[in-house]
């Protein structure tokens, strides 16, 4: 299991002991269940929608060959070559790193949008 997982999970599951232990604390035993299954419920939602979270506020959009030529061109090259990353750069400045976890996050995205219709 990669390190970032394990590191999320440890959070996630130390949240929720919080969560459980001040709603014990607060409500005796039905406070302790109500705030379990809040924490789980706010755990599971987080699972599924922090993708969709992250990407509305970054105002992230779809792109194609019409609407960014260039960077379909990047990716094209990317897979083909099988690079890693690519360096973006403006007006000879380097402005950021495009790595194949950015296309697999952007696959996933359109896949989870067409699956959703």
């Amino acid at each position: 299991m990669p390190m970032n997982y394990a590191k999320t999970a440890l959070l996630l599951a130390a949240l929720t002991a919080i969560f459980v232990a001040v709603g014990a604390a607060v409500g005796g035993r039905s406070g302790l269940i109500l705030a379990f299954v809040f924490a789980l419920g706010m755990n599971v939602l987080s699972l599924w929608k922090s993708d969709t979270a992250v990407l509305r506020m970054f105002k992230a959009q779809q792109v194609d060959d019409r609407t960014a030529p260039e960077l379909v061109g990047v990716v094209r090259e990317m897979a083909q070559h099988k690079y890693g990353s690519a360096v973006i750069m403006q007006n000879h400045k380097v402005v950021g790193i495009f790595t194949t976890v950015d296309v697999c996050k952007a696959f996933a995205e359109l896949l989870h949008t067409r699956l959703a219709k």
